[in-house]
Order: C-alpha cells, then sequence, then structure tokens
C-alpha cells in the first residue's frame, strides 16, 4: 500500500490492520538501522516496537504533516533520545557529584540524592532542542560536529544550543545550591564528557 492510503485507512478504519501490517514490513528494518544510529543494537528493536504500539494506538488521530518515512525516523530518534537521556543522566550526575570534594560537600548541608533529582529535573526541563545537544554532547560523548550531522544543522548551532541550555541550567539550580556549590556544579556540567 502507499503511504497516504495507509493514512488514510486508519483515519477510515477501513482496512486498518492490512495497513498497518504494510507499514510495518515496509519500514521495520530501515526504522531499525536508523534507531541504530543513536543506541546499541540490543535496544533498536525495543524502540522501533514501541513506535508501532504507539502507532497502533493512536492510528485514528495521527497528523502526518511530512513524509511518511520522516515522520516514523522523527519519532525513533526521539524515542531514542529519551532512552539515552534517562539512562545517562542518572549515571552521569552520580559521577559528577562524586567528584564534588568532601570538603565543600561538609561545608554546605544538603542531600546529595535531592541534588541529584533537582539536577535530573533541571535537564529535563530544557527545551527539547537544548536539551538533546546537551545530552548527547555531555552524556554520550557525541561532538558538535556528529550532533550537527544528526539534526542538520550547523557546528555553531550545537554549540549556541548547548550554552543556552548551561545558562537556563545554572539559574535553575542557583535557587537551591549554595554560591560555591553550584559553581563547582556548573563546571562539572560545562567540562564533563
Amino acid at each position: 500500500m502507499e503511504d497516504r492510503a495507509i493514512l488514510e485507512s486508519f483515519r477510515t478504519g477501513v482496512g486498518e490492520k492490512d495497513a498497518f501490517d504494510s507499514l510495518f514490513r515496509k519500514y521495520y528494518p530501515a526504522m531499525c538501522v536508523y534507531a541504530h544510529r543513536y543506541v546499541d543494537m540490543e535496544e533498536t528493536e525495543d524502540i522501533v516496537q514501541e513506535c508501532f504500539v504507539w502507532i497502533w494506538n493512536n492510528r485514528s488521530v495521527i497528523v502526518v504533516d511530512r513524509s511518511v518515512p520522516n515522520y516514523l525516523y522523527s519519532m525513533v530518534r526521539h524515542r531514542a533520545l529519551n532512552n539515552i537521556r534517562k539512562r545517562n543522566i542518572g549515571q552521569k550526575v552520580s559521577e559528577m557529584l562524586q567528584e564534588i570534594s568532601k570538603e565543600e560537600m561538609a561545608e554546605n548541608t544538603f542531600d546529595a540524592e535531592e541534588l541529584k533529582r533537582r539536577i535530573q529535573e533541571a535537564i529535563e526541563s530544557l527545551p527539547d532542542q537544548y536539551r538533546e545537544a546537551f545530552t548527547l554532547h555531555r552524556f554520550s560523548d557525541k561532538t558538535y560536529s556528529e550532533i550537527a550531522g544528526m539534526y542538520h544543522v550547523s557546528p555553531k548551532t550545537i554549540d549556541y544550543r548547548i550554552q543556552q541550555a548551561l545558562k537556563i541550567l545554572r539559574r535553575k539550580l542557583s535557587d537551591y545550591l549554595p554560591a560555591t556549590l553550584l559553581a563547582a556544579v556548573m563546571n562539572l556540567l560545562e567540562n564533563f564528557r
């Protein structure tokens, strides 16, 4: 079936199972290959299957404002990046907190778990483009050029997004952390790789 006919079948409910099967057979392998650009092979099938489950559950309300392949690849990219973010943020924040000297921690009374939670929340609250650039660079060791290639933008755009993310994080965390500890955390966020 043609992509537009598949979407029409979803909207009308006529032949939607066959349309879904056609969509699945046509795009599943390519979506797995695409997902592998972001995550390990073990995760790719889970991500793509989650996408297809979402498509099936929302088939009657899906609005595709671009080509179907672009829509599907965008969905895969977002799910893969969310998996990376969820997996890496907690681990990396814990590592960063361990780098803060014991003296700084003794001078400033705070709960390390609370700090970890606040940092994670601050990162998760970033605008999507800033958060994705920031987490890919800081927590997945991607270069500006690699990230720029993923999003088809210039490395300067990625640099801007990361700098904006750091400004937002500094502002969001400043209310919670004393100045010396905020400086230490921000230094780690800016330089951690």
